[in-house]
C-alpha cells in the first residue's frame, strides 16, 4: 500500500483542498495520510475535510496527531479513541517531541500507557524519528529512541522515515536495529549535501523526489520480511520540494511502484 503524507502540502491544502486531492487522484494515488490538528478540534460535527477524503475515495491508513496532546496525557487514550470512531482510522503517529534522555522517557512511557488502554480497541500508536532520536544518551550504547521504546515497552511501533535516518547515519544498519519496531515506513530523499543539515533546518533545495536522491529506498523496502510487524504501509513524506511539489511526489509515486514491482 503505497500512499503519500499530507504533511508537506498543509498550506496548499487549506487553499484549495479540491484542486490537491483531484490532482493526487489523477496520479493514480488513492492512500493518504493526515496531519489531524487537535487543537480545538470538534468531534460533535462532521468535519469538511473528513468529508472530502471520502468522497475522493481515499483509504486512511494511519494519521499523524499533534503532539502537544502529550501535555494533557490523561486525556489520549479517549481522544485517539473519539478520533477512531470519527474517522475510521486506527492507527496514530506521534513525532518531533523529544530531544533527550529525559524527553524520551517520559514520551515513551505516556505512550506506551495510552496505547495499552486503547489497543483492545484496535487502534495503535506509533512513533515517527526525525534526527533528534538517533542522538547517543550519554555514558550509554542507547540512542534516545532506544530510550522511547525501552519505557513503551512493547506497546508503540515505530514509523520509520528513511530519509531522516539516513541523514545521521547508515538507514539500512538503522532499519536492522529497529526492524522488531518497524510498522510503516516513511520515505523521503535527498540530494548530495543534505547531511550538513538536520530535520529542523534542511534547505528545500536538498529535498529530492523519492527515488532521484542517495537514500537507500529499495534496500530499505527489500529488507520488509524482516519487519514482523509491518502492516503494509510506505508513505511517500514530501516535506518540501525544490520544484513542483506534485511533480515531485509523482515522480517518487512511480518510482516507489517500480521498486515494489521489481
Amino acid at each position: 500500500m503505497i500512499g503519500v503524507q499530507l504533511y508537506g502540502m498543509r498550506e496548499e491544502i487549506r487553499q484549495s483542498p479540491r484542486a490537491i486531492f483531484q490532482a493526487l487522484r489523477d496520479r493514480g494515488i488513492s492512500v493518504i495520510e493526515p496531519f489531524i490538528d487537535l487543537q480545538d478540534f470538534d468531534f460533535s460535527r462532521p468535519n469538511p475535510l473528513f468529508n472530502l477524503w471520502r468522497e475522493y475515495g481515499f483509504s486512511l491508513p494511519s494519521a499523524h496527531v499533534t503532539p502537544w496532546l502529550l501535555k494533557e496525557e490523561e486525556k489520549i487514550g479517549e481522544t485517539l479513541l473519539a478520533l477512531h470512531r470519527h474517522t475510521g482510522i486506527s492507527t496514530f503517529i506521534f513525532s518531533g517531541l523529544t530531544e533527550t534522555e529525559g524527553d524520551g522517557r517520559r514520551c515513551g512511557s505516556i505512550l506506551g500507557k495510552a496505547a495499552r488502554e486503547i489497543r483492545e480497541e484496535g487502534i495503535s500508536i506509533l512513533y515517527h524519528n526525525h534526527t533528534m532520536e538517533f542522538e547517543p544518551v550519554p555514558h550509554s550504547d542507547q540512542t534516545i529512541l532506544d530510550v522511547i521504546f525501552e519505557a513503551a515497552e512493547d506497546a508503540v511501533g515505530l514509523q520509520l522515515d528513511i530519509g531522516w535516518a539516513g541523514i545521521v547515519g547508515d538507514e539500512i544498519a538503522i532499519a536492522r536495529r529497529y526492524a522488531d519496531r518497524v510498522v510503516e515506513i516513511h520515505c523521503k530523499d535527498f540530494y548530495p549535501g543534505a547531511r550538513q543539515y538536520t530535520w529542523n533546518n534542511m534547505p528545500k533545495e536538498f529535498f529530492a523526489p523519492i527515488g532521484e536522491g542517495w537514500i537507500q529506498t529499495k534496500a530499505i523496502l527489500d529488507m520488509i520480511p524482516s519487519f514482523r510487524h509491518f502492516n503494509g504501509v510506505v508513505l511517500i513524506d514530501q516535506d518540501q520540494s525544490a520544484g513542483n511539489m506534485l511533480e515531485d511526489i509523482r515522480v517518487g509515486y512511480q518510482n516507489l511502484l517500480s521498486i515494489v514491482k521489481g
